[in-house]
């Protein structure tokens, strides 16, 4: 017969204890043991408790529920809520405060920024703990500083309280150097110090593998930024015009498609001999590229997508949840993350001078070829000639063929796979830099089905 401590009623079909001094709190015994499972038993210190519908945090509101009490909260005013010590609910906070911030004192005074907050300050209004029902009763702060004075040492103990019950000034752990020396950061520059210093083709014993690195970069880059670019997207590419369109279509794919592997020159995302396509978003971006001069007259490309290809957004920002601070797999590094993401798409950006195109192009060449091992067909990224403009480089094309590219028939039929070129333009360049179009050459894609009557073999 399971054994009952005098004080006990039932509840829902569970036993509890109920004393006069907790006031009508409902505490659940432990069905085994019969033994109750409360410290503020009669002749015991009296403490109020507070609920998980005080709390907007879900970590916390959930290491109240685990609790498995219910009772009436004396903060919110709740009724039969999940309800715990408000001295134990503060050790857990004070748990998730150290994962996140230090203490002045950890600081030193030459580095101090004045950017220091209260204890009580970072659960009010850095972390935002309470709810909206707590705060509209103006209970907020009340239990914020009985959150943190009844979780404090013991004095007696010789333990000192950092926080001083919430008096205690705080600064974001490594918030004086986190911004720029993270583990992101360190990856992507020992990964561009190796690529152009140490190593280029092999990893060398004992040095930190570009595979290990770029992964690191991968969880929080590479790939949340992956999407689609569905059939019927249009692409540009431009070239200096030798003379009149020519009114062949394989002619004219050879000439705007990619460079054939022996023209291949050294770009930003390939190496010389491997032809990836570069393309624009628009007809002008593209102009900018290459540098069009005012006055003078160019073929552009318009090429429509006949399959959806993957690619790297690099100019789509990640969409990065900071777990919170009271959750157990808070990583403290991602708080750093957003950051390095807008920085690392500058970076892959820049204009870089013709003479160090060779070394400052080392980095981002070994950042496409792992992408496109990966399964991805492309990349997307800013323009640094055009401001809030976008280009895209695409690797499929460079597997779909071997030798020169787009001299014959097959050849431009594996194209028409891709992609197809639908519109060419003669245009010359404006004053203002905008192009004008003189003549247009249009292409649909029952103008390949004429290719293949011209071409031998299955294709």
């Amino acid at each position: 017969m399971r054994a009952q401590c005098g004080n006990e009623r039932k509840y829902a079909g569970v036993h509890y204890c109920q004393s006069s001094i907790i006031a009508s709190q409902l505490i659940r015994v432990d069905e085994i043991s019969g033994k109750c499972n409360l410290d503020q038993r009669l002749g015991g210190k009296v403490t109020d408790n507070c609920c998980s519908r005080c709390f907007r945090d879900t970590s916390i509101r959930k290491h109240i529920r685990l609790n498995e009490m219910m009772g009436n909260c004396e903060y919110c005013k709740s009724e039969n809520a999940p309800i715990m010590d408000v001295g134990k609910v503060g050790h857990f906070i004070r748990h998730g405060i150290w994962r996140a911030y230090e203490t002045v004192d950890d600081v030193p005074g030459n580095l101090r920024s004045g950017d220091e907050v209260s204890a009580l300050n970072v659960l009010l209004y850095e972390e935002e703990i309470f709810s909206t029902r707590l705060e509209n009763l103006n209970k907020s702060e009340h239990l914020a500083e009985d959150l943190l004075t009844e979780s404090a040492p013991n004095p007696h103990d010789g333990d000192v309280d950092e926080l001083e019950g919430g008096d205690g000034f705080l600064y974001t752990k490594d918030g004086l150097y986190g911004l720029d020396y993270n583990i992101f950061n360190r990856s992507w520059d020992i990964f561009n110090y190796s690529t152009k210093h140490i190593s280029r083709f092999f990893d060398v014993p004992k040095a930190k593998t570009r595979k290990k690195l770029l992964n690191t970069l991968n969880k929080i880059t590479f790939s949340k930024m992956r999407r689609s670019l569905p059939v019927g997207t249009k692409l540009y590419r431009a070239r200096v015009s030798p003379g009149p369109l020519p009114s062949d279509l394989v002619d004219l794919q050879g000439q705007l498609g990619p460079a054939p592997e022996t023209l291949a020159k050294n770009n930003r995302m390939s190496p010389p001999g491997i032809g990836y396509m570069y393309c624009s978003e628009d007809m002008k971006t593209c102009l900018d590229e290459i540098r069009a001069v005012i006055g003078e007259k160019y073929w552009v490309g318009e090429f429509t997508l006949t399959n959806s290809l993957k690619i790297i957004d690099i100019g789509l920002e990640p969409n990065l949840r900071l777990k919170s601070i009271f959750n157990v797999r808070y990583n403290h590094e991602m708080l750093w993350a957003r950051n390095f993401v807008r920085g690392f798409s500058t970076d892959i950006s820049i204009p870089i001078a013709p003479g160090d195109a060779p070394l400052e192009y080392v980095p981002t060449q070994v950042v496409a070829e792992y992408l496109r091992h990966r399964g991805n067909d492309g990349i997307r990224f800013a323009s640094s000639l055009a401001p809030n403009k976008y280009n895209v480089t695409l690797f499929r094309l460079a597997e779909s063929t071997s030798g020169h590219i787009y001299e014959s028939v097959p050849e431009a039929l594996i194209f028409y796979k891709t992609m197809y070129l639908s519109t060419v333009y003669l245009v010359e360049v404006n004053s203002d830099g905008s192009p004008q179009v003189l003549q247009t050459e249009r292409f649909s894609e029952s103008s390949y089905s004429s290719l293949r009557n011209r071409s031998e073999g299955d294709f």
